[in-house]
């Protein structure tokens, strides 16, 4: 009997009594002996590399930046339109000139002001948003205008960034345009950063003064637990409040038999791909790309291992996007066409069934045990046609820096939230390597390079039409379907974990946690 089923036998053995109680408070403690704070518990599987919106990139961090950091919209929605936080209005003058109004006695969480220049000095220190804005003109304390270098059609998608103070920060010296401004911790969001323990907890207290209301629980605490057996067994024992996206398909069963525990599912927008270097040979080959997309069974791995919570996914854009192209080359399991294409790219199997391969490669994936078995199960799907693959694994912090430093060969990663179509233009530009771009801000980091793609990314983000928009995208996920930088696999069901008694948590399409905001215990 593996670890993990010990521990849960050992759970249902027990019950609840003392050892269990126990167990839960080592799991939670991360065998530390920390005292976790009074407040409602979501456990999460990595820390957050940073909240300042401005400079945010991993998804926990994000997630919880958003909590803290209050935009002039957001765009974590059920239906993920945008919706007005900050902003009072937003005007569109023109094509590339967009006027905003901030509602009247907004407060940072010390009780400062906040004014246009905040809001302006938010844009200027952030480089990437920066890029297509001409300039910023203050008109009053609440009113600013931007002004866009050009037409750029995701700009108003640009509104969601967290503000932050420039009494914490500074102003930003046009003359030095590359200095750092400082860190933000403060911030207009529904919590403010009460503590930070390393990488192991978040506490985040309530902001009464929030402009849209005040949130229902006072504090809310960010455990991080990065054993996927550790997490089982709090929730189990009543030590967290919730979990989303962190308890496994197969774990499931056992949560729902569990009576102080209800488990709820949704459709999401998330997108679960994998990702080739395509300067590494042989992956710089669209025949051996393919080949791949063909040996590899996802009906297999959603029914194994996902107990059929995940579709199957043509690329980034779910089919509930309203840019979605559903007309693209499609990538049936079969594994003797991918035996075929291996041949034609110069890749012949050497002794057939026996074990020598045709090529090496790695496969690098989180420490996640969950993501570290299907990586084994795509492994072994691909050793069918003879390709020999060395999964390695990584805590979450340092493989996601070596993969957006390039330094893979194969990496699954997931996209969360893929609402703005322009994402394609980030992710698959071939400017947008992040390893070659000045402002590091880009996310091609497989390297992909097609001049046809790059043209029509360009087309796309320029037109502000959304019916004249689609047709671009369309081609471009057509092109992307054919050329293949990532083998597309599933868009997950999000699924929340939650104890008995949680009400108010509402998941969203891009599994954001804005809903905390409403949360409340009975």
């Amino acid at each position: 009997m593996g670890s993990g089923v010990l521990w849960v036998a050992l759970m249902r053995w027990c019950g609840r009594d003392g050892l269990v109680i126990a167990l839960c408070a080592w799991a939670l403690a991360g065998c530390t002996g920390e005292q976790i704070p009074e407040g409602f518990v979501v456990l999460v599987e990595s820390s957050p590399q940073s909240l300042d919106p401005r400079f945010v990139t991993d998804d926990i961090g994000t997630k919880l930046s958003k909590l803290v950091f209050a935009g002039l919209v957001t765009y974590d929605t059920v239906d993920s339109t945008p919706e007005l936080v900050l902003a009072e209005s937003i005007e569109v003058v023109s094509a590339t000139e967009f006027r905003v109004r901030l509602k009247p006695g907004l407060t940072f969480h010390d009780g400062s002001p906040l004014t246009a220049d905040d809001v302006r000095v938010t844009f200027e220190s952030t480089p990437h948003e920066m890029k297509h804005i001409d300039h910023i003109e203050v008109l009053d304390a609440l009113t600013l205008t931007f002004t866009l270098e050009a037409p750029f059609a995701p700009f108003l998608m640009s509104l969601e960034l967290g503000i932050v103070s420039r009494g914490e920060v500074g102003d930003v010296d046009k003359n030095r345009p590359d200095a750092k401004t400082r860190v933000a911790t403060l911030g207009a969001g529904a919590y403010a950063l009460q503590e930070r323990r390393g990488d192991q907890l978040v506490v985040l207290k309530r902001f009464d003064d929030y402009v849209l209301g005040p949130a229902h629980e006072p504090r809310l605490v960010f455990k991080v637990v990065r054993d996927d057996n550790a997490r089982l067994i709090a929730l189990l024992g009543g030590s967290a409040d919730l979990a989303l996206n962190n308890v496994t398909p197969l774990m499931l069963p056992v949560v729902e038999d569990d009576n102080g525990l209800t488990v709820e599912s949704e459709e999401s927008i998330k997108f679960t791909y994998l990702m080739f270097n395509t300067r590494v040979r042989p992956l710089d080959d669209v025949r051996v790309r393919r080949a791949f997309a063909l040996a590899i069974d996802r009906d297999e791995i959603i029914d194994y291992k996902f107990r059929g919570l995940a579709t199957k996914a043509t690329g980034m854009l779910a089919p509930s996007h309203w840019a979605y192209e559903p007309d693209v080359r499609r990538y049936a399991t079969d594994p003797a066409a991918a035996r075929a294409l291996l041949d034609a790219a110069g890749y012949p199997d050497p002794d057939g069934d026996g074990p020598k391969t045709r090529f090496d490669l790695t496969f690098r994936v989180s420490a996640s045990k969950f993501r570290k078995a299907i990586a084994e199960l795509i492994a072994a799907q691909l050793s069918e046609v003879g390709v020999g693959i060395r999964v390695e694994t990584m805590e979450f912090g340092m493989f996601f820096s070596q993969v957006h430093a390039g330094n893979f060969e194969l990496a699954s990663l997931q996209w969360p939230s893929p609402i703005e179509p322009d994402l394609l233009y980030v992710a698959f530009h071939s400017s947008m390597v992040p390893y070659e771009n000045p402002q590091g801000d880009g996310r091609n980091r497989g390297a992909f390079s097609n001049a046809r793609l790059d043209a029509v990314l360009e087309q796309g983000r320029r037109e502000p039409d959304r019916n004249l928009r689609k047709p671009f995208y369309a081609e471009a996920q057509k092109l992307l379907a054919d050329e293949l930088p990532y083998v597309p696999l599933w868009h997950e069901q999000n699924i929340a974990v939650l104890r008995k008694g949680v009400t108010g948590f509402q998941i969203l399409p891009n599994a954001r946690l804005r809903s905390l905001e409403k949360v409340s215990r009975e």
